[in-house]
């Protein structure tokens, strides 16, 4: 993917406003980007916002931006929120790699000041003619619900390829949340992106009904 094409796209992150993303290096097989606020003055994000809103925003933007195609890649967040780090990940690659965390692990070794790394988002395109697609949606739709669930319903009888964003969190290698954004098959806009988060789990002690 050409990420340059992200330079100087605005972004509103909730809590901290409109802020610009600004190119700042390229290191090793990495983009990197800063964030700028309205006076252009660097901001960093913090560990607390909705990275998975941030991503699955981020990759709409992207595949806008690039003429309406899109491929595999990931976004990393630096510890803090004070870089945002992107990286292709080729089908070569996703072949050698049962998941994007060893990739990146490999990837980080080589660059010179290894920067600590909190939140990863594994940006794929799924295409309705994967003869793997029937499965791998029905499979899911027994887990959404609401306007999850009716609108991956809607992904599935139209057979709509969409763009799949998944947040893991870096140090547990493990699934926080995932988003998809259905693509129109005529026109090939996006629709709306729809977020999924896990149930929290119950206190012990909690009526169970």
């Amino acid at each position: 993917m050409n990420f340059k094409k992200l330079q100087n796209q605005p972004i509103n992150i909730k809590g901290l406003g409109l802020l610009t993303l600004k190119l700042a290096s390229n290191e090793g097989n990495f983009t990197v980007f800063e964030y700028l606020n309205k006076k252009e003055k660097k901001v960093e994000l913090g560990d607390e916002i909705d990275y998975l809103v941030l991503y699955a925003e981020i990759a709409s933007m992207l595949y806008q931006v690039s003429g309406n195609e899109i491929s595999s890649f990931v976004m990393i967040s630096e510890m803090g929120g004070k870089r945002l780090f992107l990286i292709d990940f080729p089908e070569v690659e996703q072949k050698k790699y049962c998941d994007s965390f060893g990739y990146l692990v490999n990837e980080q070794k080589k660059l010179e000041q290894n920067p600590s790394f909190s939140f990863i988002g594994d940006v794929r395109l799924e295409l309705a003619s994967d003869p793997l697609f029937d499965k791998n949606t029905k499979k899911l739709l027994k887990t959404l619900a609401g306007d999850n669930q009716t609108a991956w319903q809607s992904l599935i009888e139209e057979k709509k390829d969409f763009i799949k964003t998944e947040l893991f969190i870096y140090s547990l290698q493990k699934l926080h949340s995932w988003s998809f954004q259905a693509i129109k098959n005529q026109t090939e806009t996006l629709e709306n992106i729809n977020y999924v988060y896990g149930k929290k789990p119950k206190p012990r002690g909690a009526d169970l009904k």
